[in-house]
């Protein structure tokens, strides 16, 4: 009897620690730091995606410690004290360092790292010559960063929620030698100002820290849904731009997949490489850019088509792991805007690069690297 207690108390002890470290392990290699052991180093040179976080540049360490944390954890969340014992609904999960901190809340855990260094990940999508010089200053004169992660979810947890928590906590770690707001996940930033840690307590995180959609748009004369393509329609499309047979379902999680959805007028999802991304052909001309489009452009023949189109084609990317750089995105995403700018095209727009193209720079999208084919001309958006 006794031996049989001991066994599963032995038992449950093992899986708790076993849980644990995967939980460490898994918020380590998601904010970067460095692995510790095989299994993580493993683990983090597998394809991964970006975490739901969103990161503090500054221009200044800011060490961690349970004072400094359980307070902005007070003021954001409403949480009076963090307690120590792990049955408790707002808790310390582990040790805490200078460098790392993981709490529990009602469920769902959270890390909080704070490193001395630049922060390095997916920086080409950032800093670039189209960079505008308010967030390029920032990321030229930030020295160290903190990034808050939700590293598992509760059971009744959804992201967009945590992401809202996670911004909340932002707003009351932010000191004043912060100058951006990252989000990793859309490859976004921000310039952070007072009205920005006001923004983030009240409103949802994605509505703050938010941009322009990396896509390639085609504006045309007339509307053809990617549902009137169905799915192999369009993986045929995919094949005759990127040279692969993605299948028309995935073999398992994060498989390359092709599918077409009949919901909302119909809508395309491709993976490839674990980068996904979406096609739209919406009703009604291109709204989602403010203002005038066709009163920005500069070229006079260009205005006139834009200003002529009834429909639009976009491709947008929806997701891409750490590490894929801008150039493979665009590359993809270029390749394939040539396989649907057809007879109909009358321009095509880069809404991230701030770029109106004629519908002839199709065929220098088919090339080597769109990226820098877009990037040649003139900003024509505001």
């Amino acid at each position: 009897m006794v031996l049989g207690i001991t066994l599963v108390a032995g038992l449950f002890v093992w899986l708790w620690y076993a849980i644990k470290r995967h939980v460490v392990s898994r918020g380590r290699r998601e904010v970067g730091l460095p692995a510790q052991g095989a299994e993580a180093t493993r683990a983090a040179s597998k394809s991964r995606m970006p975490p739901t976080s969103l990161v503090l540049l500054s221009a200044a360490p800011h060490p961690l410690s349970r004072e400094l944390v359980a307070t902005a954890i007070r003021h954001a969340w409403g949480v009076e004290a963090l307690s120590d014992d792990e049955t408790a609904e707002s808790h310390w999960v582990f040790g805490q360092t200078e460098q790392l901190c993981t709490v529990s809340f009602k469920g769902t855990l959270f890390t909080i790292v704070s490193l001395a260094e630049p922060y390095k990940q997916d920086r080409d999508w950032y800093v670039g010559d189209d960079t505008p010089p308010e967030l390029l200053s920032a990321w030229q004169k930030h020295r160290a960063w903190i990034s808050i992660d939700l590293a598992f979810p509760g059971p009744l947890m959804e992201l967009t929620a945590a992401l809202d928590l996670i911004g909340k906590l932002a707003a009351e770690l932010a000191g004043e030698d912060v100058l951006a707001v990252v989000r990793p996940a859309t490859r976004h930033v921000i310039v952070f100002d007072e009205e920005v840690r006001r923004l983030l307590r009240r409103r949802p995180a994605r509505e703050v820290v938010t941009g322009p959609v990396h896509s390639l748009v085609i504006l045309q004369n007339r509307r053809e849904p990617v549902g009137d393509l169905g799915t192999r329609g369009l993986a045929a499309r995919v094949q005759a731009a990127w040279g692969v047979a993605l299948p028309l379902m995935p073999a398992g999680p994060g498989g390359d997949f092709c599918a077409v959805s009949s919901e909302r007028g119909g809508a395309g999802f491709l993976q490839t490489q674990g980068i996904r991304f979406g096609v739209m052909t919406p009703e009604g001309a291109y709204l989602r850019e403010p203002g005038d489009l066709a009163a920005a452009v500069e070229d006079a023949d260009l205005r006139q088509r834009v200003a002529a189109h009834t429909a639009w084609t976009a491709i947008d990317l929806m997701a891409a792991p750490v590490g894929v750089t801008r150039q493979r995105v665009y590359q993809l995403l270029g390749h394939l805007a040539a396989e649907f700018a057809d007879d109909t095209a009358l321009a095509l727009l880069a809404p991230a690069l701030r770029r109106v193209l004629s519908s002839d720079a199709a065929a220098a999208l088919r090339g080597p690297d769109p990226l820098a084919a877009i990037l040649q001309s003139a900003p024509q958006t505001e």
